[in-house]
C-alpha cells in the first residue's frame, strides 16, 4: 500500500484498525543522533543500537482521539532512508493507548533547524521513541500541515 499520498496513508492505518474520528497522520525516523558518540564509529553504533530497538528505520505515524498508532518503515534496500525505499511492516504495527503516553516533548533537532524537530514520546511504562521528523517531506505532500497539527496538540 502507499501513504504517498494522505488516502493511502488512511487505507493503511484503516488496514490495521487503527483510524479515528480525528487523524494526524505524518512520517518520523528513528533519531540516531539521540545520544551518539561523534564520528563514524558513532554513527556505527548508533545505527546497531536503534535497529535493536526499533527493528525499523521510520514510523508513519496516526494521533487520534484513542492514542498513538505507529506503523514501522523498513528500507527495501537497507542503505538509505528515503521515502520511495520504506516499506511498511503492518505486521509490526503498535498501538500506544493515550493513557500510557506520558510525555510528549517536540523541540528543534541540531539546535538551529527551523524544519526538522527531534519528537520524544515517553509512554508510562519508560520506553522512550526517540524520533526525527523532516517537516518539508517532499514525497509526502500532507506531511508539513499534518505535522503542524501534530505539535499544536502538544504545544506547551
Amino acid at each position: 500500500m502507499n501513504y504517498n499520498t494522505i488516502e493511502g496513508a488512511y487505507q493503511l492505518f484503516n488496514s490495521v484498525n487503527c483510524l479515528g474520528q480525528n487523524n494526524c497522520i505524518f512520517l518520523a525516523r528513528i533519531n540516531i543522533n539521540a545520544g551518539a558518540v561523534g564520528g563514524l564509529l558513532g554513527g556505527i553504533v548508533a545505527q546497531m543500537d536503534a535497529d535493536e530497538k526499533y527493528k525499523c528505520d521510520a514510523f508513519l505515524i496516526n494521533q487520534t482521539e484513542r492514542g498513538i498508532a505507529l506503523i514501522p518503515l523498513v528500507s527495501s534496500t537497507g542503505l538509505s532512508v528515503s521515502i520511495k525505499n520504506l516499506q511498511p511492516n503492518l505486521q509490526g504495527t503498535v498501538f500506544i493507548d493515550q493513557s500510557y503516553v506520558q510525555n510528549v516533548v517536540i523541540k528543534r533537532a541540531f539546535f538551529i533547524s527551523a524544519v526538522n524537530k527531534v519528537v520524544k514520546i515517553t509512554l508510562t511504562t519508560g520506553f522512550v521513541y526517540d524520533l526525527i521528523v523532516y517537516t518539508n517531506e517532499k514525497n509526502l505532500p500532507y506531511q508539513k500541515s499534518e505535522f503542524a497539527r501534530f505539535v499544536s496538540m502538544y504545544k506547551r
